[in-house]
């Protein structure tokens, strides 16, 4: 596959598969809704303490919510991912529940212990540096220097890393060797930078929505306008998502 092909395989993949993939997006549409509303209220409000504290549990509860249905995408992700490197072009079901919410939340664990390798040295060099001001200052350039390349190589390496686990298990995201040995071409860099291109275009399109937000001036207007946002964002993230990992499956599976 070249370059153009991976782009529109990840196209159809979405378009061919929108009936099961609506399932993510309408769970993260509710979420969006429900959060984007609870959000726009709170901000209307963000001077009133008592409504701040009266919605703080609801929040919380939304919080909560959201973390539990993150670890269900996560899942559904992982099973993508699989699916693809299997050679399957239908979206997998959304079936066996519980399957998904603990190779999800392994995955988020895997994430989370990746980005503290990633990133461990850098903070604490910035934090050392933020501790010793003024003399401190060369600490915490070097740290925040330090901390943007690695989170550059960090962006190369967690896609490839997830669907590595998504084959192999838990240690599949640590095969720093194979996974390295595989950032290292031009296609998936080049490939890697579209999909910035693509996300970062559409994260500037909600932002100057969110910048025309700020001048509504009818408080009602600003909620319903703020969790329309929200509920669209979401689901588009996800998709945003499903594209990513089905390109980088499909390159792990050339590549192995």
């Amino acid at each position: 596959m070249d370059i153009v092909d991976y782009i529109k395989d990840g196209y159809r993949y979405i378009v061919n598969n929108l009936n099961k993939l609506i399932v993510g997006m309408g769970i993260y549409g509710i979420i969006g809704l429900i959060f984007g509303g609870l959000q726009g209220y709170i901000n209307i409000h963000k001077y009133d303490l008592h409504t701040i504290l009266t919605f703080l549990s609801i929040f919380i509860f939304l919080m909560l919510i959201m973390f539990i249905v993150g670890i269900l995408i996560t899942g559904y992700l992982v099973r993508i991912c699989k699916k693809t490197v299997e050679g399957y072009d239908e979206a997998p079901d959304w079936d066996n529940i519980g399957e998904l919410l603990i190779t999800g939340f392994i995955g988020i664990i895997g994430i989370f212990i990746l980005s503290i390798i990633f990133f461990i040295i850098p903070i604490i060099i910035i934090a050392l540096g933020i501790f010793t001001m003024p003399i401190g200052f060369i600490f915490f350039t070097i740290g925040l220097v330090l901390f943007f390349i690695l989170m550059i190589i960090y962006y190369l390496y967690q896609p490839l890393a997830f669907v590595n686990y998504s084959v192999k298990g838990f240690s599949g995201f640590f095969e720093f060797k194979k996974i390295f040995k595989n950032i290292l071409s031009l296609k998936y860099l080049i490939l890697l930078f579209i999909i910035f291109v693509i996300t970062l275009c559409i994260g500037v399109i909600f932002e100057i929505f969110i910048f025309i937000l700020l001048i509504v001036k009818n408080s009602s207007l600003y909620i319903i306008i703020n969790a329309i946002i929200e509920g669209i964002q979401l689901p588009i993230s996800f998709l945003l998502s499903v594209f990513t990992y089905r390109i980088v499956s499909n390159y792990y599976k050339e590549k192995n």
